[in-house]
């Protein structure tokens, strides 16, 4: 039997064709995980920048503690804690600021735990004084849990534990 001369030039047109299809499928892919990539790579700068301002945060708390619990017998205390209160403010407005700016990269559950902290967080400096010990250690409990559902909300949205079997879950923020 032999080829007809039609089989013969269809051929390389078929074998071109699919060479093309498959061609545009790799650039549309491609396309899809470079944005995909874009779009992690920016959450995960927004994450980082946000869990250190939380840190920060909580640093603050672990110092205005002590000054809060000296407040009733030190005079100077009362001043520490003015100068805490203000540092609370400025580290709030930054978080404030860092939501409004992840506010387009990350999931509405993300930006909902983000803005229910920020409303804890503006109860944290308003109770630096010496007869609010009660309320201060209240809300800095509340504080540490919600900033501790923010971290591990963005370890969800990051999907950390499908990046690495080896990255547990750990307890982030301890009551100091």
């Amino acid at each position: 039997m032999q080829a007809t001369p039609y089989l013969v030039p269809s051929l390389p047109v078929l074998v071109s064709l699919v060479a093309a299809i498959i061609s545009y499928y790799n650039f549309s892919l491609n396309k899809t995980l470079n944005i995909k990539n874009q779009l992690f790579n920016e959450k995960l700068k927004k994450y980082i920048e946000l869990s250190r301002k939380l840190a920060e945060f909580i640093e603050l708390l672990d110092k205005a503690g002590p000054i809060l619990n000296r407040a009733e017998t030190d005079a100077k205390a009362a001043e520490e804690l003015k100068i805490q209160a203000e540092r609370f403010d400025k580290i709030g407005l930054e978080i404030e600021y860092l939501v409004i700016d992840a506010h387009m990269l990350v999931p509405e559950k993300v930006v909902t735990l983000l803005l229910d902290f920020v409303r804890t967080q503006n109860l944290g400096s308003g109770y630096l004084s010496s007869s609010n010990t009660k309320t201060f250690w209240k809300n800095d409990e509340l504080i540490r849990e919600k900033a501790e559902q923010l971290i591990l909300a963005f370890r969800d949205d990051l999907h950390v534990d499908k990046l690495s079997f080896s990255l547990a879950r750990p307890k982030i923020l301890p009551n100091g």
